[in-house]
């Protein structure tokens, strides 16, 4: 699975904006791959999702996804009236996700928590291929190799876009299949991910309240590599005041 977000902006100052504390990344794009046992792709799912809460495309997501105004908005339907599509194709909740990193699973819940939708039919089990594509490559201790870089040295071809959550999610699977060939079992690299968590009810959401962890893997995502801890306090010192209207 690969999801792609759109986030606020300030299109009169160009400055920033005030995000919606309990969903801060608004899902605009959807890709699934369903795998056979032995990696073989067996269907795919691509949805662009019209988005309710930030309907204008945010200019760096535009720039990277090549997502426009209109391809959101022209044929499309909103997230809650997708979901009955992604549920279906997913199939079952014992199914597993396999995903670039564990942010995407997070802010997936967020949408659907947001929407008030049921999760009882989205899986909670996930396998990060991520960090088994860092530890094959041997990466730096600490670190998180990027989607294309790991493309890029595992030598797979190249014959789509990156940043369009199907292609993104193509390319996953076709890593996640390279790095585990051999592997009598994936149940060692199954994680768990505590959906009610976020339930705002039960957390109690104030104004204000953000995932910071989400927020920095989202970042690496799209800038394709770890941030340091500098950067991190950046991202977040900034994100903090949009959130306080302190470019309003």
């Amino acid at each position: 699975m690969d999801l792609e977000f759109n986030q606020p902006f300030d299109f009169e100052d160009g400055e920033g904006a005030v995000a919606e504390p309990e969903c801060p990344f608004e899902i605009v794009q959807v890709g699934l791959v369903k795998l056979c046992a032995d990696f073989v792709v067996r269907d795919t799912l691509e949805l662009n999702i019209r988005p309710s809460i930030y309907e204008r495309i945010h200019p760096f997501v535009g720039k990277i996804t090549g997502l426009t105004y209109d391809d959101i908005h022209v044929g499309t339907r909103s997230f809650p009236n997708n979901f009955g599509d992604i549920c279906n194709f997913i199939g079952s909740s014992e199914n597993i996700f396999a995903v670039w990193g564990g942010s995407d699973i997070k802010l997936l819940f967020k949408n659907i928590c947001y929407h008030k939708l049921p999760m009882g039919g989205i899986p909670t089990n996930f396998i990060d291929v991520q960090a088994l594509a860092s530890r094959k490559l041997s990466t730096t201790s600490g670190t998180s190799i990027g989607l294309k870089n790991a493309v890029t040295a595992l030598e797979i071809e190249q014959d789509r876009p990156f940043h369009n959550a199907l292609s993104d999610a193509l390319y996953t699977a076709r890593i996640f299949d390279i790095v585990c060939k051999g592997e009598a079992s994936l149940e060692k690299y199954v994680k768990g991910f505590r959906a009610d968590s976020l339930s705002s009810s039960k957390r109690g959401c104030r104004d204000g309240e953000y995932d910071a962890v989400a927020l920095h893997r989202e970042a690496e995502k799209m800038f394709g590599r770890k941030l340091t801890a500098t950067q991190k306090k950046i991202v977040r010192k900034i994100y903090e005041m949009g959130l306080g209207g302190r470019f309003n």
